[in-house]
């Protein structure tokens, strides 16, 4: 476990599984939603993407996670998608490139300088610097202590500290590798082909090795990336090689083996793409993972933010491109040459059209120098020259403008997007451990649906989980279906093995669609046994008369209660056997969400 976890990261940035709408049909009013260990935006946007057109629900999303950097990066890509002047490409390019990017574009850096104070006035609850996420974040679940770490975690993003992530990244990896470093390719290819080719054949082995390399997952354009993501710097507890003190040691302890396409390039839910991108021709993806990342944050933001939906044509592209291919054969099989009949001519008016183009420059740039001189006499006069860190505001309320270094305007909203209004969301994050949450009132049967990542699988062990939850709730938890390092036969046994866990704890009266007939049924009757002997342990201490009499043999009562436990399992398979096989009730999972979510337990309604 120890090479998994040095693969997988200490601190997950990214998530593990793809985006999920946890909210049904039937759900109405206030729903709180439990996400553990998620690592990131996926499920509260699809969630909101997929009710946005619904005026009864309150939408409380409750993040507990045990690192604050992921909580603080979330709230920067919460910022980003807020940002009105940009445009919604811009929006999406840079949202996915601090979300899975090792460098950034010196604009998305300054970007991030400028926007800073936003996130530490939130925090610190002053009003200098005010935005849309002072509307959505409540934290009123932190401690100080908490809020002074986020604060350290976001004011370590600025430029002017260093953070050599591409020698610290080329260490994890050459602890990985191993001897086996100047054969990485190879190992590279390996992963790809046999681990992750048959789970998600959307990711491109191009894009997929690159990431690998040198940890670029989204390009936007022709950019280049000079500047460190210092949104994946964090820090952990270690030990001083001489003095062998204890110390924290910053580095990037996160994925270098999954990839964050993981997250939102494996699927979409949006019509007529969800077909469209995932075409096959030839045995070959028509498209990957990046087009489906970026189209799926770019709908999401102009769909939040005016209600209107964002399509590509993906048939007119590959139409296009099939016309090529088709052009090029016919003149291959031809043999015949593109032949210009007028070329003389051609050069001719090429060559006037050049002179008139350099002359209409030349003149451009004159006026352009004297409208320079114009604006900085103008300025002089007005002794209005501003500062590189000076804020001003522009008339609209709801819009805060910054200034950044290269100049470029950053005009934040002060009201959440139309979509986050609607559904009424609150993001409320959490940093307590689960043996506290048991402990504190507030929390006991206040969750409508849960969400384990894979980190926190094992917290289905946990018998007091089941309190956090009302009755008729749902609880998901993160298969092992895209971890990298793991094997199909490793992947199939630690399903099984949180399946036989959670059905043991929680299963008592509840379907559960995954599990055979005949596994529910001997699991039934060993569950049966064991209440039978509790049971009959808490009978055995109430008196000494009946202590004496249980030694010598059975009580009737007790057998007769055993008798009807089995009988009541008995008639609990028939049930399920003839009224859920035979006519099909439908729990509102559906069947793509199968294949990524091992476990959805959903409780049975009263009159059932």
């Amino acid at each position: 476990m120890s090479d998994y976890a040095s693969s997988l990261g200490f601190i997950q940035y990214w998530g593990l599984s793809k985006q999920l709408n946890l909210v049904t049909s039937q759900m109405s009013g206030t729903i709180n939603i439990l996400l553990s260990g998620i690592s990131d935006l996926r499920h509260i946007l699809e969630t909101c993407l997929c009710n946005y057109n619904r005026n009864d629900l309150q939408l409380n999303f409750y993040i507990h996670e045990k690192q604050k950097e992921t909580v603080c990066r979330s709230l920067l890509l919460l910022l980003i998608m807020h940002t009105k002047n940009f445009t919604y490409r811009e929006r999406s390019d840079m949202f996915l490139e601090v979300f899975g990017n090792t460098f950034l574009r010196e604009s998305s850096s300054n970007y991030i300088d400028k926007v800073i104070p936003f996130l530490d006035d939130l925090i610190a609850k002053e009003t200098k610097f005010t935005s849309a996420l002072n509307q959505m974040i409540d934290l009123r679940e932190l401690k100080f202590k908490d809020r002074d770490e986020m604060t350290e975690v976001i004011r370590s993003w600025y430029s002017y500290h260093e953070f050599k992530i591409e020698k610290l990244r080329d260490q994890r990896l050459r602890h990985h590798y191993g001897i086996r470093f100047d054969h990485r390719l190879n190992m590279i290819d390996w992963d790809y082909q046999m681990n992750l080719k048959d789970f998600a054949p959307i990711i491109h082995f191009i894009h997929y090795r690159e990431w690998r390399q040198s940890g670029i997952a989204f390009e936007s354009r022709y950019a280049s990336y000079p500047t460190p993501n210092r949104t994946l710097a964090s820090y952990l507890p270690g030990k001083h090689k001489q003095t062998k003190d204890n110390l924290l040691v910053r580095g990037y302890w996160g994925d270098i083996i999954v990839s964050p396409y993981i997250s939102f390039g494996i699927y979409t839910s949006i019509q007529p793409e969800n077909e469209q991108l995932f075409k096959v021709r030839n045995t070959q993806q028509v498209s990957h993972a990046v087009t489906v990342s970026q189209f799926n944050i770019q709908h999401i933001i102009q769909k939040f933010d005016n209600a209107t939906d964002y399509h590509i044509h993906v048939d007119e592209y590959l139409e296009r491109q099939d016309n090529k291919q088709k052009q090029e054969q016919k003149q291959k099989q031809e043999g015949l040459e593109k032949i210009d009949e007028n070329d003389e001519e051609n050069e001719q008016q090429d060559q006037q059209q050049s002179k008139e183009l350099e002359s209409q420059q030349q003149q451009s740039k004159e006026l352009e120098s004297q409208q320079q001189q114009q604006k900085q006499e103008d300025k002089l006069e007005e002794n209005n020259i501003s500062e590189i860190n000076t804020t001003t505001t522009t008339t609209d309320t709801s819009i805060k403008q910054v200034i950044t270094k290269d100049n470029m305007i950053v005009e934040i909203q002060q009201e959440p997007l139309q979509t986050f209004q609607k559904l009424k969301v609150k993001i409320i994050p959490i940093f307590e451990e689960f043996d506290k949450l048991f402990e504190k009132k507030k929390y006991q049967n206040l969750f409508d649906v849960g969400v384990l990542g894979f980190m926190d699988s094992i917290k289905v062990r946990e018998p007091k989980l089941k309190e956090l939850f009302k009755k008729q709730s749902l609880l998901f938890v993160e298969s092992t279906q895209f971890i990298v390092p793991f094997s199909k036969e490793e992947r199939t046994k630690g399903n099984e093995n949180v399946q036989k866990i959670s059905f043991v704890k929680y299963k008592f009266g509840i379907y559960y669609f995954n599990q055979k007939m005949k596994n529910q049924y001997i699991l039934f009757i060993a569950l049966s046994i064991a209440l039978a002997q509790t049971d009959n342990s808490n009978k055995s201490g109430n008196s000494g008369s009946h202590s004496e009499q249980e030694e010598e043999g059975p009580s009737k009562s007790l057998v007769y209660g055993v008798v009807v436990i089995l009988l009541c399992g008995l008639g609990y398979f028939i049930y399920n056997f003839y009224v859920c096989h035979k006519k099909k009730i439908d729990y509102g999972l559906d069947g793509d969400e199968e294949n990524h979510y091992e476990i959805e337990i959903q409780k049975r309604k009263d009159n059932l």
